[in-house]
């Protein structure tokens, strides 16, 4: 506080962020440790963030090399891109989308997608979740073996709004 030109006193606020903290470690934890692969893009398409589940599945060396990639270079089918984008805009969540992915190696492997749009608070996609489910929960496969089809029954979802 001022008070006459000289400083009387100082207001402080201060906020618990303990459970904060909490959130933020669990949900590290879980994407780090999932099964399924998961990645975070732009809506410019950059890769901004992976798991090391869909690191081993995409065949890298470690997540820098993946995220040094463009969705482009992993993602090829730009048509179905071009679908999966759209219908991520326009809906909460697209589940189930059966997309090829393209490993380190040029070799194509199979995998359900499912993703999220994430808004700010006008409703501008800032980001957008997705997940490929892993090969070793049997769920994604290399394009040449068999593909299985999997029923993941109704899960409740909500838009996420970042501010």
């Amino acid at each position: 506080m001022v008070r006459d030109d000289a400083v009387h006193g100082i207001t402080v606020l201060a906020r618990d962020v303990t459970a904060l903290r909490r959130n933020e470690a669990r949900f590290t934890e879980l994407f780090e440790s999932l099964q399924e692969g998961i990645y975070i893009v732009t809506p410019e398409d950059r890769i901004v963030d992976a798991n090391p589940a869909l690191v081993r599945i995409l065949g890298y060396e470690s997540k820098d090399e993946l995220l040094a990639r463009k969705v482009t270079d992993v993602f090829t089918d730009e048509a179905l891109r071009d679908i999966v984008q759209a219908e991520v805009d326009r809906q909460p969540v697209v589940e189930g989308r059966e997309i090829t992915l393209i490993r380190k190696n040029g070799e194509p492997i199979i995998c359900l997608n499912t993703a999220a749009a994430v808004r700010d608070n006008t409703g501008k996609v800032v980001r957008r979740n997705r997940a490929a489910p892993a090969q070793a929960a049997g769920i994604c496969a290399p394009a040449r073996g068999q593909f299985p089809r999997l029923d993941f029954g109704h899960r409740h979802r909500r838009q996420i709004h970042v501010r």
